[in-house]
């Protein structure tokens, strides 16, 4: 069989249906079988936000990090730019057989059953486990991909053994793996097993990696585990903490050392505020912004977890109603022109003149400030 054709495999009364998501060989050959096997739910590889992402588009980019989904609502942008230059090069929306198995369970009044894991949750799960080198190392090769020529792309698909492609990435990518494959496996085997003891015929639509794993699970439902320890991650904050508790420590020394805190603070507030507030001006930022980053930037300056570069991106973002779409375009954008008059690079801007604002700030202080403490504790 092409490894661009479907994959399919029954268990008991679940066909699950692998694919190729730019395949449109594919896409076509699921709306063929769900009609000829008449199912009672039509399962698919999607979660309820991952459906509505079109949706998200003109969502103002606070409220999603109000709502807590700025930073999964970016990786899904980034994702559907590598999918959308990948689709380019094939002619086809990447994963539309799973929208076309979506709206024509919708036309025949089949169950609809969403039985991937949240998106959140996944890349909650996926950022709290790799470390920086991994993730640049995942971004390089997200890169090194989509830069191949369709012709070499092409060839990958036909001679691709999907099994001997699963191993590679489980050896190059451990917890890449264990993470956006295997977790994914055993939460989608979960979830059809449920499904399958409530219902005669069930077509599952999958990605074609996915289909050994949740054929295992299904076979050996013990080895799924406790699905829910699948659906938490733990946010590091340790490291944040320490360094507050490392700045308080130095400040209570530095009191009982009689230095004047007051008189060195005022000098530091004035080193940082002034810069960030004149550079975010000249970035035409607007007055609010520049209050506030500036006003911050004497704290901000002294954690390495948020500065006013961060402080300037939210406000700017939230007055200027930046939305996904803006991100979108700037980044599809090739003309400068158009490139400086986008909303989305604009607030890039502010926020990049309030960070080297704050630096200024800084390394001013170094000088009046730091230098200074240093002598009188000598």
């Amino acid at each position: 069989m092409n490894s661009n054709d479907c994959l399919v495999v029954r268990y008991e009364n679940i066909i699950i249906v692998g694919t190729a998501h730019l395949s449109e060989k594919n896409a076509l050959k699921v709306l063929e079988i769900i009609k000829e096997e008449k199912p009672d739910v039509v399962a698919v590889e999607l979660c309820e936000k991952r459906l509505k992402r079109a949706k998200m588009l003109d969502v103002p980019i606070f409220e999603l990090l109000r709502r807590g989904e700025f930073f999964s609502i970016v990786y899904q942008v980034i994702a559907s730019e590598v999918q959308r230059e990948l689709g380019k090069k094939f002619n086809i929306i990447p994963g539309s057989e799973m929208l076309n198995a979506v709206e024509i369970a919708k036309k025949n009044n089949i169950k609809i059953e969403l039985i991937d894991r949240d998106i959140d949750i996944t890349i909650g799960r996926l950022s709290t486990t790799l470390n920086f080198v991994e993730k640049l190392k995942l971004i390089f090769d997200t890169i090194r991909g989509i830069s191949a020529s369709k012709d070499e792309l092409k060839k990958i698909m036909e001679e691709i053994d999907i099994n001997k492609f699963i191993n590679e990435i489980k050896t190059s990518y451990p917890k890449i793996y264990k993470i956006l494959i295997d977790e994914r496996d055993r939460y989608m085997a979960y979830k059809l097993l449920k499904i399958k003891d409530h219902h005669k015929k069930v077509v599952a639509i999958v990605g074609k990696g996915h289909v050994p794993g949740i054929l295992k699970y299904l076979k050996n439902p013990d080895q799924i585990g406790d699905i829910n320890s699948l659906l938490e991650f733990k946010r590091k904050k340790g490291l944040k903490l320490l360094f507050v508790i490392i700045l308080i420590l130095i400040l209570l020394f530095l009191i009982y050392k009689n230095i004047d805190i007051l008189y060195y603070s005022k000098i530091w507030f004035i080193n940082n505020f002034v810069p960030t507030f004149i550079l975010v001006l000249i970035a035409r930022g607007h007055i609010l912004t520049a209050l506030l980053a500036s006003s911050l930037a004497p704290i901000t300056s002294l954690l390495p977890f948020i500065s006013a570069g961060l402080i300037a991106l939210i406000v700017e973002s939230y007055l200027r109603k930046i939305s996904i779409r803006d991100i979108l375009e700037l980044i599809r954008e090739e003309k400068l022109r158009k490139i400086l008059k986008n909303k989305a690079f604009k607030v890039l801007l502010v926020s990049l003149f309030a960070t080297i604002g704050s630096l200024i700030g800084t390394l001013i202080s170094i000088e009046n400030v730091i230098i200074p403490i240093i002598k009188e504790l000598l």
